[in-house]
């Protein structure tokens, strides 16, 4: 229900652009896309009422309940707050180095990058809303056989899609966004290790969730976030926009490598 939301505003967005003039609608998208997750929350309501009828009860939950509530909610809030810096401070650094490693011609077309690396994680995310609530019922019996399946698909979507880039990008690029943008291309290039280990995160740390493993996902963004800082001082000098994208690279590689390892490990101990 979220994707089938989102569609529908990403065709609102469309047809402002052919319909209006100018900019200033803005506002407009905004109040509609979180106007969307009360209107999500409210037909779900509606729904599960319809399918499951009962009768309702005020009871305050227990101690127990709450503790384990914040307690999960709280580490949950930890981790994607570090998700969320380790894919955004490459901005903030990258500003700091205009204009002695860095244009700010050149952090336009990093931006622009980083939109379409945006577009890669659509995918992903659609896959995760169904691991989430899949995993934390735990009552599919041979989930793990259908999540491998899944995560690889959705993986050679992302290949396919980035192979299709490289092949066409460096003409693509500067035609639907102009003769400024040429910079994209090999910005991109180096960003391909980076969509495909996201791809992979975004997948697997919803599967960590819905198990009670949201532990891993906050120990593995710390690990990309280390690594993403380090190597864009160390890069961003002598390598410009390309040295972060190559620091986005390692970092999510990073990453994916630890949540595949205790995956792994995890779904040893269980079989």
């Amino acid at each position: 229900m979220p994707a089938g939301t989102n569609f529908i505003i990403i065709l609102y967005c469309g047809w402002l652009f052919l319909n209006e003039q100018g900019t200033g609608y803005e506002s407009s998208i905004t109040s509609w896309y979180f106007l969307s997750f009360i209107v999500n929350g409210i037909l779900l309501a509606v729904i599960y009422y319809s399918k499951y009828l009962f009768s309702f009860s005020f009871r305050w939950p227990s101690t127990e309940t709450i503790k384990k509530l914040f307690g999960y909610s709280s580490v949950a809030f930890v981790a994607n707050l570090i998700s969320f810096f380790a894919y955004r401070i490459d901005y903030w650094i990258l500003k700091a180095f205009i204009p002695r490693a860095v244009t700010e011609n050149a952090l336009g077309n990093y931006i622009q990058v980083a939109k379409l690396v945006q577009v890669f994680l659509f995918a992903p995310t659609i896959v995760a809303t169904v691991v989430f609530p899949l995993t934390a019922s735990g009552t599919i019996s041979g989930f793990d056989r259908t999540f491998k399946k899944l995560a690889g698909r959705v993986l050679l979507l992302n290949i396919v899609l980035c192979a299709f880039l490289v092949i066409t990008g460096k003409w693509l690029f500067p035609f639907l966004f102009g003769n400024s943008f040429v910079s994209m291309y090999l910005c991109f290039v180096f960003s391909i290790p980076a969509i495909l280990a996201i791809t992979v995160v975004r997948v697997i740390a919803s599967y960590f969730a819905g198990v009670n493993g949201v532990k891993y996902n906050l120990v593995g963004g710390l690990i990309a976030l280390f690594v993403v800082v380090v190597l864009n001082f160390l890069l961003v000098p002598s390598m410009g926009i390309n040295g972060a994208a190559l620091a986005d690279s390692a970092g999510y590689l990073a990453f994916a490598i630890f949540l595949l390892v205790f995956f792994k490990s995890l779904n040893k101990q269980s079989v």
